[in-house]
């Protein structure tokens, strides 16, 4: 229910992040329960690398957000 809450504040409140919710899921989601979004993850190399690729990738997309914070710690509880 918790997760359902905060994706529904992102749609609603950050539409741009939540779409890249559903673009990028491999950011967002572990890789190891769906095949499909393993393979297409950009860690499917190196996961080593991921952690510092997801924040990357999160501080890009939330750069021109206002109150950033708050999303960014939205997407973090995910």
């Amino acid at each position: 229910m918790q997760d359902f809450l905060i994706l529904e504040l992102i749609r609603v409140f950050y539409p741009k992040v939540y779409k890249n919710l559903w673009e990028n899921r491999w950011y967002y989601v572990a890789s190891s329960w769906d095949m499909e979004t393993h393979l297409q993850s950009p860690f499917f190399i190196d996961d080593k690398e991921k952690p510092g690729k997801i924040k990357e990738h999160i501080n890009k997309i939330t750069a021109s957000e206002s109150n950033r914070e708050v999303l960014i710690e939205l997407d973090y509880s995910l």
